[in-house]
């Protein structure tokens, strides 16, 4: 098996697609030298966003007297044309033509010995919904790109994916209502996603919003508006976002905009909640559930997390960078059926987890008093659950729990108690020991050892 790794992540906004590109490629063929330079086969290149990794190969564009056309190649030495379609399954006739992407299959995913592939003409990072066709098309080609046949989805195909031997599209004709039938109503929209696992006999999967996607490690997918894993054919834990949003809120209307993918080895969403004019932001992560923010403004990622980089001013980052930043961590918390996404990780502090205060709290639906000139904060939950609480007029226990930073010495229902480890402040939030918070709440908490989880169940 090759040694394949990440050399340069190129998060490019093409504005007719909204897609991040992520170039994995064999370190042999590519190089990165000074900062922007690629270097490819004696080629030094400072933009490599027009080569897509297929799987099994790389789709780039070789211009030779004066003509441009896509090639397939697995060294960078050997190329092969490869036809592109049109919706009418015709040979790409525009594919010269600078100022259109009609009929470039421009999403193209390896699918167990054929290619999936779609035109993205209609997509749009801004408004993902904006469609011009009433019909959708998938089409399906060969390990040499040659066209197998294409089929026909009453609306546009705006997704693909092949996870676990199933094939996933997701269509939708909001768009073109919006565009073309003024006055549509509800009974008119047609979306969905649909699943197959021969490309003949199509299923609608009434329970995704999303196809799902995967990095290579997990699989997650979108439903209601809300991010789950995705495990042998079905949802499975939801995942809870400290900062993600995932629609965007104006007035009273909710618009459901985000769009969940992968680039290489990572997980990106679009902040949708941002203002109408404000910069743009994608939210990276190697797990789907530990982001990290990077500000995008005029297609320049020039911060993270709101911070400016110095002297940044290209389009892409290296993948260096990227890792530099992103918020990783082993160590997850399930409360329940969900998994908490923290805005900054969980830590570990002599074999005991500490996870940051704020956003425990709240999912667990306690309330808070933190008095600032003493740093100590005062938890409190009624729980059916148990504890050394007293009861209230509901029958429900009320536990109670005092702490202070770097202080081991707490207070459980007001009687003393010490801890393991204390809180701490990290990076200005509070971090609490998570089992004796939890536990002294009236809570159960087990650790997964194979999926290095910590479980809390609150029922």
């Amino acid at each position: 098996m090759k040694r394949i790794i990440s050399i340069l992540t190129i998060i490019s906004v093409v504005l007719s697609s909204g897609l991040a590109y992520a170039i994995t490629v064999d370190e042999s063929i590519i190089n990165v030298l000074n900062e922007g330079e690629t270097y490819i086969n004696g080629e030094i290149r400072t933009d490599i966003s027009d080569i897509m990794d297929v799987g099994n190969g790389y789709l780039v564009y070789k211009e030779e007297n004066g003509v441009k056309e896509r090639c397939f190649t697995e060294d960078f030495i050997n190329f092969k044309p490869v036809e592109v379609f049109d919706a009418h399954g015709n040979r790409d006739f525009y594919v010269q033509a600078e100022w259109t992407r009609a009929g470039h299959m421009d999403e193209i995913k390896w699918a167990n010995g054929v290619y999936m592939a779609r035109s993205n003409v209609y997509d749009n990072e801004m408004y993902p919904g904006w469609v011009l066709e009433s019909e959708g098309y998938l089409y399906i080609l060969d390990k040499d790109f040659q066209y197998i046949k294409r089929i026909t989805f009453a609306s546009y195909v705006r997704e693909i994916s092949y996870i676990d031997g199933i094939y996933y599209v997701r269509i939708t004709n909001r768009g073109y209502l919006r565009a073309m039938v003024w006055g549509s109503t509800s009974e008119d929209v047609i979306e969905g996603v649909y699943s197959s696992t021969d490309l003949e006999n199509w299923k609608e999967e009434p329970d995704l919003q999303r196809v799902p996607v995967t990095n290579g490690k997990t699989v997650l997918t979108m439903s209601n508006d809300n991010v789950y894993t995705f495990k042998d054919g079905r949802l499975d834990n939801q995942i809870i976002y400290e900062e993600v949003k995932t629609n965007y809120i104006a007035g009273n209307d909710v618009y459901s905009q985000q769009i969940l993918n992968t680039t290489g080895e990572y997980f990106y969403i679009y902040d949708s909640s941002r203002k109408y004019g404000d910069p743009m932001a994608i939210w990276l992560s190697n797990d789907g559930i530990y982001m990290t923010k990077y500000q995008v403004d005029t297609l320049n990622l020039k911060s993270i997390n709101g911070s400016l980089l110095d002297g940044y001013e290209e389009s892409y980052m290296s993948k260096n960078d990227i890792d530099r930043y992103l918020q990783t961590s082993d160590i997850y918390v399930r409360l329940n059926d969900k998994i908490l996404g923290f805005a900054q990780p969980p830590v570990m502090e002599n074999d005991r987890t500490l996870v940051p205060m704020r956003f425990l709290f709240e999912q667990m639906g306690a309330d808070v008093n933190w008095n600032d000139s003493t740093q100590t904060a005062t938890a409190t939950i009624n729980s059916a659950r148990g504890g050394g609480g007293e009861r209230n007029r509901a029958g429900e226990i009320q536990n109670s729990v005092t702490f202070a930073i770097d202080n081991t010495t707490a207070a459980v229902n007001g009687k003393e108690a010490t801890m393991d480890v204390p809180a701490r402040l990290i990076n200005d939030q509070t971090f609490v020991p998570l089992r004796f918070l939890s536990e002294n709440l009236g809570y159960n908490v087990e650790w997964d050892e194979s999926a290095n989880t910590a479980i809390i169940t609150t029922d």
